[in-house]
């Protein structure tokens, strides 16, 4: 989800464009253009509804406004900023990606477009590139939470969890009202083996914003870690109800209800997570641990089957080693 940080600067009236950049941001040489002032002006009042759109969660009526501003004034930053926020918001990260590209070649000081860019390049798994992007960010301006919180995001997608704490506390000291660095820092934390302080932190993520599934989610997966299942239940239901979309919440609960021993709702999460995901091996090997405990050894073994030659594919050694030792216990011939 994208944030306006850049809201609060908007009415700042920068030449040649009354909103191309950001306050400090200074602009590349470009050859000479010509933006009169109707256009400017007419630019400025889409751009204003872009803005409302995107709030509303109308991304396309945003872009399609987005695109006339841009065509208007094509120095306007912010603009290519905002349409890469609502064309990231629709999933279509290669075309965000330019846009941030766009903003940044006239902007090269523009703070929160790295940062953008950095979660954007995050998404496509351009761990290193993002990292360089928020810190690039964080270079020009100290003191965003969000990015803080987009750098941390991305050290946990790294392992590199001991920085990625640090990085969630310093998001927290900026902005104490922001709950989803709790819930980041939860998820690092429990990574690090400390549990307890992994639900607290959660705890506060849920308390400030009960709207936020991550934070559910990443409760859920340290209460799995502290054998109390049946909490781990509750949350990962919560995170379907706020965002049905969030398919890897029916792999940790079916694995939830595995444990707490009601195999039929494990069965079924499990069901729910393969025709969701398709060729994933974690959800074959799940569902085969479930028919495992149901005694039917012949679906135990094909899913278990199923698994083991993908994590082998995939050279997952580790993975496949622990299946193979479930087929072995199953009596299985080795694949």
């Amino acid at each position: 989800m994208r944030f306006l940080v850049f809201a609060a600067a908007a009415g700042a009236l920068i030449a040649p464009s009354a909103f191309a950049m950001p306050a400090g941001a200074q602009a590349t040489p470009a050859p000479a253009a010509t933006v009169s002032a109707d256009a400017q002006a007419k630019a400025r009042r889409l751009y204003d509804q872009a803005r409302g759109d995107f709030k509303l969660q109308r991304y396309k009526d945003a872009i399609g406004l987005l695109d006339q501003v841009v065509a208007l004034d094509p120095s306007a930053a912010r603009a290519y900023v905002l349409r890469g926020d609502s064309k990231d918001e629709l999933g279509d990260n290669r075309a965000a990606l330019a846009d941030y590209d766009a903003a940044i070649a006239i902007a090269p000081d523009y703070a929160y477009a790295y940062s953008t860019r950095c979660d954007t390049k995050r998404e496509l798994d351009d761990l290193r590139g993002a990292l360089g992007d928020c810190n690039k960010a964080i270079a020009l301006d100290a003191t965003d939470a969000q990015t803080f919180e987009n750098k941390a995001n991305v050290e946990l997608d790294l392992g590199d969890y001991t920085p990625a704490v640090r990085d969630y506390t310093k998001a927290i000291s900026l902005d104490a009202a922001f709950s989803h660095p709790y819930a980041g820092r939860c998820a690092a934390k429990r990574a690090l083996g400390d549990l307890d302080a992994a639900i607290a932190d959660c705890d506060q993520a849920v308390k400030m914003d009960p709207a936020y599934p991550n934070a559910f989610y990443f409760r859920g997966a340290v209460e799995i870690d502290l054998k109390r299942y049946a909490d781990a239940v509750v949350d990962f239901t919560s995170v379907l109800r706020l965002s049905p979309g969030h398919v890897a919440a029916y792999y940790y609960r079916g694995i939830a209800h595995l444990k707490n021993g009601d195999l039929d709702a494990a069965l079924a999460d499990a069901n729910a997570y393969v025709a969701a995901v398709g060729g994933d091996p974690d959800g074959y090997r799940l569902r085969g641990e479930v028919y495992a405990a149901r005694n039917d050894t012949a679906k135990a073994v094909a899913d278990l089957t199923v698994a083991l030659n993908a994590y082998r594919n995939a050279g997952d050694a580790r993975a496949a080693a622990t299946v193979q030792q479930m087929l072995d216990k199953l009596g299985a011939a080795k694949a």
